[in-house]
């Protein structure tokens, strides 16, 4: 998946959005769980995001820990 694919703007928009809430104490579990119904969402539009979100959080938690 590509950010410069405007089909998918809303899926990004959508991403940052969790990826920003699993960033603030207090609300990676609602972030998370978040992610999983929008996975079920029965249009499909959000398939694949848990799996992103999963790889942006390890992708934050690994700069961090080089930092």
């Amino acid at each position: 998946m590509s950010r410069s694919n405007p089909e998918l703007a809303h899926f990004y928009r959508q991403l940052d959005h969790l990826v920003r809430l699993a960033s603030t104490p207090g609300w990676k579990e609602y972030a998370w769980a978040r992610a999983k119904e929008l996975e079920r969402h029965p249009t499909g539009m959000w398939a694949g995001i848990a799996q992103a979100l999963t790889a942006e959080m390890q992708a934050i938690n690994e700069t961090r820990s080089k930092g």
